[in-house]
Formats: C-alpha cells, sequence, structure tokens
C-alpha cells in the first residue's frame, strides 16, 4: 500500500511508536506532520490553530499517569491523563475530520 500524495497527522509523533509510524508513512509516500508535546492536545484551541489539512490522522498523543494508590490518586493528575489520552483524541478528530469529509476522503487510527 502506498500513500503517495496523502498527508498525515501523526500526534506523539516525535518519539517511540508514533515516531516509527511517522517514518514508515514518510517511507510508503506520505507527507508526514509530527507532533510532540508542544502542541497539548487537551486544549481545542492548540489543536484548531496547529491543526494541518491531512488525509490520514493517527492518534497516537498519550501520557504515563503517576502511579498510587485509587484511595490517595490525585485528581487532578487523573484529569492530566484521561484529558491527554482520551479527550485529546476527541479534540484532534474534530480539528481535522471536517476536511476529511470535504474532500471525500481521510482515515482516523486512535491508538
Amino acid at each position: 500500500m502506498r500513500f503517495d500524495g496523502k498527508r498525515a497527522l501523526v500526534t506523539g509523533g516525535n518519539r517511540g511508536i508514533g515516531l516509527a509510524i511517522a517514518r514508515q508513512l514518510e517511507n510508503l509516500g506520505a507527507e508526514v506532520t509530527a507532533w510532540d508535546s508542544s502542541v497539548d492536545v487537551r486544549y481545542d484551541i492548540n489543536v484548531k490553530a496547529a491543526a494541518p489539512e491531512v488525509d490520514i490522522l493517527i492518534n497516537n498523543a498519550g501520557v504515563f499517569g503517576a502511579v498510587g494508590s485509587a484511595l490517595t490518586y490525585d485528581l487532578v493528575e487523573w484529569m492530566r491523563v484521561l484529558d491527554t489520552n482520551l479527550t485529546g483524541q476527541l479534540i484532534v478528530a474534530q480539528a481535522v475530520i471536517p476536511g476529511m469529509v470535504k474532500r471525500g476522503y481521510g482515515r482516523v487510527v486512535n491508538m
């Protein structure tokens, strides 16, 4: 499968699995934009300002939370992890999917 002429966005794409995916998409012909933590996916204003028009979205951004007991786990830390790992996927998708619909093509992969 080739992605010549396709544009891809890989969130969390500057290290680990995201970097490997970004490199593979490039090897298969896609023009790739890779986001790191400089684009905080928890905030739709940040995402909307930075979101390119793409044909492929790989929602890979994620953070690890603190390790601890459920009895004492900090709620602010809990929300940071959920907002990044779950809500962030929806925010990024909402920013790029309208363009995909308009162009009649799009693929979204949530990690």
